[in-house]
This record gives C-alpha cells, structure tokens and sequence, in this order.
C-alpha cells in the first residue's frame, strides 16, 4: 500500500513539476503543503495559461465555418485581420525567440495559423484573389526575418531582441488597436455584424482578459501587458455591438430590398 501510495506521488510531483514549477512540486506535494499562496496563484496562472492555449486551437473555427456556410464574407474586415496577422506574427516570433514559456503564448501560434485560412477566404469570397499571392510571400519572408532565418543569406538581415520588443511596443500594440478599430467601424458603417462570430469575438475577448493575469504573474513584459490590456478592452466593446447590431444584412441590402 505505501508503494503504491509513494508511486501516486511521485507521479503528481512529475506532474506539478512539468505543468507548474520544480519548487512548487516540492512544497504542495513533498512537504504538504497544498495552500501555499504563491504555488495556488501559479498553478491557476498555468491553468489559465494552457486553457487559453486548449481554447485558442479553435478560436477562429466559428468564424471560418460561419463564412463558409454563408458564402460571405460580408461585414468582416479584411484589414483588421491583415493587421491581426501582423500582431500575432510580431508577438509569437518574440515569444519564440525570448524562450518565454509555451503557456504565455502559445495560443498565438495557433490564432495565427487559423488568421493564415481566415485571411484567404475572405480574399476568396470577396472575390479578391490577386491579393492572395503577394500577401503570403510578404508573409513568410517577415516570419523568416523575425525568427532569423534570413541572416543565412544576409548577415544584416536581424532583428535583435531590443528591436523586436520596440516592434511590439510601439508597432504591434497600436497596429491591434487600429485593427479592432476598423472591425468596430466596419460594425457601425454597415449597421450589422454580418457574417463576423460571437462565439470567436467573446473568446478573443476572454483569451485577452486571461492573458492579463497571466502574464502578470508569470512574465514581467510591461510591453505584452500593455498589449493584452488593449486588446482585451477593444474586443469586449466588439462583443457590445453584437446586442446593438446584430448578425444580418447591411444596411444597403436592407434598404434596396425595400425600395424593390
């Protein structure tokens, strides 16, 4: 019986280790102590962490199925998702490089390959397709600059640790304001959400909201902060509009309808 019961333990401390922290391990499992307040706010930090992450592989999907369903990408702003994609690229090849831990940003990786389908089938249903190409190859040449795949054919092509933070700072926090920007005044021009989720805005929302917490406890990034900070605030002002212009046609289509 005791073998078995130190074989559990042994097992949880495993656990605690790899999905929280070593010290941690030590005290909730080891010494007993399971109330430890800074181990309980790490374990609800990584908890939330890998939620956001578990949450974010799907993210995108109910807008991707919406406008595939409806065959339009009616009321959903392309240049708020090319910036979108600019946002996400800039934070996850920092996050990369920096060695953060995989559950502060891992959830970006896969908005970001999900941004890569929505972004083609809004150029596709908007009948756009002269775009596609010279949007992807810019695409995967800043990918390869950021991560510093480039350096292999021109020694001056980096970009150092200090340059990516200013990137983010001062490029991608005010790029993901702007995006959320023209999304909202997409939603206002149009009188409706049209073919834009709510399932997808309300999770953006509480990805952002979640990711504050995060972060704070366990990354000290004024700059990513900052980052979720304005990202969380923008996306809970898209979820409002959803109760004040709801999913439909826009206003012209509603407006020649009644002319007819």
């Amino acid at each position: 019986a005791n073998s078995k019961m130190d074989g559990i333990l042994a097992l949880l401390h495993t656990a605690v280790a790899v999905l929280v922290s070593d010290t941690c391990a030590d005290t909730m499992i080891t010494d007993g102590d399971m109330f430890d307040s800074a181990c309980l706010k790490q374990t609800l930090s990584k908890g939330l962490g890998y939620g956001v992450v578990l949450g974010a592989t799907i993210v995108k999907v109910p807008q991707i199925i919406k406008i595939v369903r409806a065959g339009s990408a009616q009321g959903v702003s392309l240049i708020s998702h090319l910036i979108e994609l600019t946002v996400y690229t800039i934070s996850v090849t920092r996050s990369y490089n920096a060695e953060h831990p995989f559950s502060t940003w891992g959830e970006a990786l896969f908005v970001l390959l999900q941004l890569s389908i929505l972004i083609f089938l809004i150029i596709h249903y908007n009948g756009q397709h002269a775009l596609a190409v010279p949007i992807y190859v810019l695409w995967g040449l800043a990918v390869a600059l950021l991560l510093g795949q480039l350096q292999q054919f021109d020694p001056r092509a980096v970009v150092t640790s200090d340059q990516h933070g200013d990137l983010q700072q001062y490029i991608g926090t005010p790029l993901s304001a702007v995006g959320r920007a023209f999304q909202i005044l997409t939603i206002f021009l149009q009188g409706s959400t049209g073919q834009l989720s709510f399932i997808t805005s309300f999770l953006n929302f509480a990805g952002a909201s979640a990711r504050i917490f995060t972060t704070i406890q366990e990354v000290d990034d004024p700059v990513m902060l900052t980052s979720f900070l304005v990202g969380a605030t923008l996306n809970f002002v898209i979820v409002l509009l959803f109760a004040c212009c709801p999913s439909g046609k826009a206003k012209q289509d509603t407006k020649t309808k009644k002319d007819k």
